[in-house]
């Protein structure tokens, strides 16, 4: 069996929000335990989120989330990190499903966030460092404002866009 093909397949989705270099020699165990201490800090530091000192906005107030949503980095991670403890009904509440068909807001939303998952995790290479931390997200994309690109997946269609979009949150004003 390929271990590059194994670990592509099994791994993807844990490795995403894991920075370390292609060259370093990583163990499974020792993704597993940076990833739980990853969550550990996350939690720790959820209410007080923050950014490097050249990406924080000096005119917008920074959002306190339940779900760690504040940044296109973060929504991301969280997603991610969600999805691959199998948890998608909290996956769920990282998605937007305003704007979808209504066969598709028919379905369950924590199945939409699995099937996602399952997508992301054979067709996108998700670097979650390169997503903006500034909860504005980046402005040097070839996407509206209020969108941040993750990546394109190649489809028999044309490739689809992956894209990550500020939303009103549950507070008038707020925005996720």
């Amino acid at each position: 069996m390929n271990p590059w093909r194994s670990f592509k397949c099994g791994l993807l989705a844990l490795a995403l929000v894991l920075p370390y270099s292609l060259e370093a020699k990583v163990t499974v165990k020792e993704i597993l335990n940076n990833e739980q201490q990853q969550a550990k800090d996350n939690s720790e530091h959820a209410e007080q989120p923050t950014l490097p000192d050249d990406e924080v906005a000096t005119n917008e107030r920074l959002i306190i989330d339940e779900f760690n949503r504040q940044t296109p980095r973060s929504a991301m991670q969280g997603y991610l990190h969600a999805a691959h403890q199998r948890d998608f009904e909290r996956a769920a509440h990282y998605l937007d499903f305003r704007n979808l068909s209504l066969q598709a807001q028919a379905m369950n939303h924590a199945e939409l966030a699995h099937t996602l998952y399952l997508v992301l995790n054979r067709t996108l290479w998700v670097d979650t460092q390169a997503l903006s931390n500034h909860p504005a997200g980046s402005r040097n994309e070839p996407v509206p404002s209020y969108r941040d690109l993750v990546g394109e997946i190649d489809t028999s269609r044309g490739a689809v866009q992956i894209l990550l979009q500020r939303v009103p949150g549950d507070t008038p004003g707020n925005y996720i």
